[in-house]
């Protein structure tokens, strides 16, 4: 390509403030060469880049960068896509560090209940962006979507783990917004990806890391949505549940006894927020085996318990479009729906767990491999790293910035296997 005339066209597009930038194809196997283009809009001019050409990437990568400064705001479209292509292909030859303000609009449209095609001009990104760029969805990309296209995410899909049965390097694919309730959405989009969510005991059997001196590490928040529950509520007798194994807890306080068998705890983990979600009589029945009298009694013993826990989830059930407590917007067909009452907190959380997986690359950087749900994995040497380790668990447990008060606890594991964890007392 011609990067004089590339070069003259960004300066021209710098000096007037802003870009938008989108891929014409999705980027979704980023370890093969992608077969379309780059189109940056700017006012007067677009500009189209091939990126099939792996020895054309770090000039590419340097123009963006370089020229695309800190006085010019991107306003991308799916840019998480583009940053792991680069950064995956320009390994060891170039590094990418954008210094410009960039600001994914798809991802703010989607968080704001909005899913529409790109726009096809800067003019109908900047136009769209000034209708949903609020106070708190601003919040919400500074600090949890920007990060995240920009850094976090790209640094796990690129990490690789080995594949002992195909003997080759395997990786995590994540979309941001995907799901209904903003967690992030793994699958195994192309045949070297993982489904990190959905790892069964024979996949974990073939992950291994590449150094046999290095082990997993994984982090796991103890009840996470029954913890937010209790933030967002503020429901001070769910509070005193937390402090210890809540689910124990929570079988003293409705029996008056002591919960002393494994069977016990397990009937109120399944129970507990499966009713708060909405689940009802006849569902109890087929989940624990019950009589409906037992159902009945149930029910009725958690609402009574917890009462503003409960209030809090029922007083959202009163229309079809739904915005919970950091802005996240959905549309319901039906008011009434169990979805609603799932949303309203499983978003919140999918939220604060972003927040934590950001804080945690901020400490280990290249190490962290993968987001699983409420957990994360990293690879450490645990006679050199065990300070390191330490300081994981203190900044997940850490007051989270967008919630403060929220009071949250990890457990921890090792082992030279994901299926082969053991608890590690920190």
């Amino acid at each position: 390509m011609d990067f004089e005339n590339a070069a003259a066209d960004l300066t021209e597009m710098a000096l007037d403030g802003a870009a938008y930038l989108r891929t014409n194809l999705p980027i979704v196997d980023f370890t093969k060469p992608f077969q379309g283009v780059l189109e940056i809009y700017g006012k007067k001019k677009v500009l189209t880049i091939d990126l099939s050409t792996p020895n054309e990437l770090a000039t590419i990568s340097y123009l963006l960068t370089t020229i695309l400064d800190d006085r010019v705001l991107i306003i991308g479209w799916n840019i998480k896509e583009l940053i792991t292509y680069l950064k995956f292909n320009l390994t060891n030859k170039a590094t990418i560090n954008f210094t410009a303000k960039v600001i994914d609009l798809r991802l703010i449209e989607v968080f704001s209940g909005q899913n529409l095609s790109a726009p096809e001009s800067l003019a109908q990104a900047v136009k769209r962006m000034g209708a949903v760029y609020t106070a708190k969805n601003k919040i919400i990309a500074n600090k949890i979507h920007t990060p995240l296209s920009m850094t976090v995410i790209p640094s796990m899909e690129m990490s690789g783990i080995l594949d002992t049965e195909l003997r080759k390097r395997v990786y995590p694919y994540y979309e941001i917004e995907k799901q209904v309730n903003g967690r992030l959405q793994s699958s195994k989009a192309f045949p070297l990806a993982i489904f990190s969510h959905g790892l069964t005991p024979s996949d974990k059997e073939k992950l291994k890391l590449r150094s046999e001196e290095e082990v997993f590490i994984y982090f796991d928040f103890k009840s996470m949505e029954v913890a937010v529950l209790q933030y967002l509520s503020q429901d001070q007798t769910l509070a005193k549940m937390l402090v210890g194994d809540c689910y124990k807890n929570i079988w003293t306080a409705l029996f008056n006894s002591n919960c002393e068998t494994p069977e016990q705890r397990k009937l109120i983990k399944e129970c507990f927020l499966p009713i708060v979600f909405g689940l009802g009589i006849t569902g109890i029945m087929e989940k624990t085996g019950c009589s409906q009298e037992a159902a009945t009694a149930l029910t009725k013993g958690l609402r009574s318990r917890f009462k503003k826990a409960f209030e809090y989830v029922d007083n959202y059930q009163e229309g079809h479009l739904v915005e919970d407590h950091f802005g996240r917007k959905r549309y319901f067909d039906d008011p009434k729906s169990y979805l609603i009452r799932n949303f309203v907190i499983q978003a919140p959380a999918a939220i604060i767990c972003m927040e934590k997986l950001i804080d945690l690359y901020q400490v280990v950087g290249d190490k962290l491999l993968l987001s699983i749900h409420d957990g994360y994995v990293i690879r450490c040497n645990p006679k050199f790293d065990k300070p390191l380790i330490v300081q994981c668990k203190k900044v997940l447990e850490s007051p989270s910035q967008l919630a403060p008060e929220l009071k949250l606890s990890v457990d921890c594991g090792i082992g030279i296997r994901l299926n082969k964890m053991k608890p590690l007392k920190i």
